[in-house]
């Protein structure tokens, strides 16, 4: 038969012993919002680098002339199929936005895009891709963003 003091240190281990699931259970939550915290700022530090970049590309302007006769100013270079389309009224360029969404399930989204109509048209029909060209040529930044090491 053990003695009483082997008797009351088993007793305060296991008293102690459904307290401490609780604490783990407490610090494993805790270490999960900590990296989605974390992955949500990475999202968030990569879609504003996307976006930014984005209206960098677009942000070469048209080339206009003012006629010496008229004073009529015209277009005389805008963007060629295959470029990057050149910045007229620079509503394009202002209406880029970034959005980082975390969802109820815990997963974490990011978009850049525009709400201007002929964002489309230009993306898709008139080969001046802005958003997916600047997607594909900053994957590998974006990736090292969301993966790399934290500093």
């Amino acid at each position: 038969m053990p003695s009483a003091a082997v008797v009351a240190a088993q007793a305060r281990r296991q008293s102690t012993s459904s307290s401490a699931g609780e604490r783990d259970q407490w610090f494993i939550d805790k270490v999960v919002n900590d990296v989605s915290l974390t992955l949500k700022q990475r999202m968030t530090i990569s879609m504003n680098w996307l976006r930014d970049k984005t209206v960098k590309h677009i942000s070469v302007p048209v080339v206009k002339v003012t006629s010496a006769k008229t004073g009529r100013v015209r277009v005389t270079q805008r963007s060629n199929p295959g470029q990057f389309p050149r910045a007229d009224t620079t509503l394009l360029m202002k209406s880029i936005f970034a959005d980082v969404v975390q969802e109820q399930d815990g997963s974490i989204s990011g978009v850049v895009g525009t709400p201007v109509e002929y964002s489309i048209p230009l993306e898709l029909t008139m080969n001046r891709r802005f958003l997916t060209r600047t997607l594909h040529e900053e994957l590998a930044n974006i990736t090292r963003m969301l993966t790399g090491p934290m500093p």
